[in-house]
């Protein structure tokens, strides 16, 4: 595995631990915000990881993905 592989990986998992930590959000300390967001920005930085040869239906699934998380960044924004 290369190098921006693996990091498309751990910022894929950090998408669904942001996720997590949205339903998850009552519960847990008060800097719960902060991961939330960097979670959401994984996925935005995961939009520029994508491999040339990725099919146009992926490229989308990449910049829709990109732009929820803007959207998780906006929530934690407002949860603070």
């Amino acid at each position: 595995m290369q190098r921006w592989e693996t990091f498309g990986v751990a910022c894929s998992f950090l998408q669904i631990v942001g996720l997590l930590l949205i339903v998850m959000a009552n519960s847990l300390p008060s800097f719960t915000p902060v991961l939330i967001g960097v979670c959401g920005f994984a996925a935005v930085a995961k939009f520029f990881l994508i491999p040339v040869n990725t099919s146009s239906a992926m490229r989308r699934l990449y910049a829709a993905a990109a732009l929820c998380g803007l959207g998780i960044i906006a929530l934690a924004c407002t949860m603070v």
